[in-house]
C-alpha cells in the first residue's frame, strides 16, 4: 500500500484518466512507495511490489500515464506527474516542474488537476 497521501492521490488521478489505468487499479493494494528523490526540477518515486501483482498486470507492457497538474498554495511552482509501467506493472512516478522549483519535501497541502475535458480536481488544504 502507498504510504504517502500525496503520492496515493496523484497515482489515483493518473489511473483515472485511461482505460488501461483504470483496469490496473487492483495493483494499488500491492505496491509500496519505497525510494524517493527530490530535485529543484521535481521528484521521483519508485514502487516495490508484492509477488501476486502479476495477476493484475496491465494489457500494455509499457504504459505511460500523464496529464495531472500539481500546484500548492504558498509555493511558487507548477508541475506535472507521469506514471510509468514496466512489464504491465506500475514501476515509478516522476513529477517535473513546468514552472518554478519543486519543494524538497513531501507536500501536505496541494491541488491536483486532471488536464483533460471533464477532468477532476482534488485539493488538500
Amino acid at each position: 500500500m502507498i504510504k504517502s497521501n500525496f503520492i496515493a492521490d496523484v497515482v489515483d488521478l493518473l489511473l483515472d484518466g485511461d482505460a488501461d489505468g483504470t483496469a490496473s487499479r487492483p495493483q494499488l493494494a500491492l505496491i509500496t512507495d519505497t525510494v524517493y528523490g527530490y530535485t529543484s526540477g521535481g521528484m521521483f518515486v519508485n514502487f516495490s511490489h508484492l509477488e501476486n501483482i502479476n495477476s493484475y498486470k496491465c494489457a500494455k507492457d509499457e504504459l505511460v500515464l500523464k496529464n495531472v497538474k500539481i500546484t500548492a498554495a504558498g509555493h511558487d511552482f507548477e508541475a506535472e506527474a507521469t506514471l510509468y509501467f514496466r512489464g504491465g506493472i506500475i514501476e515509478r512516478m516522476e513529477v517535473s516542474c513546468t514552472q518554478g522549483s519543486f519543494p524538497r519535501r513531501e507536500l501536505r497541502q496541494y491541488t491536483l488537476t486532471q488536464n483533460w475535458a471533464g477532468g477532476k480536481q482534488l485539493s488538500k488544504e
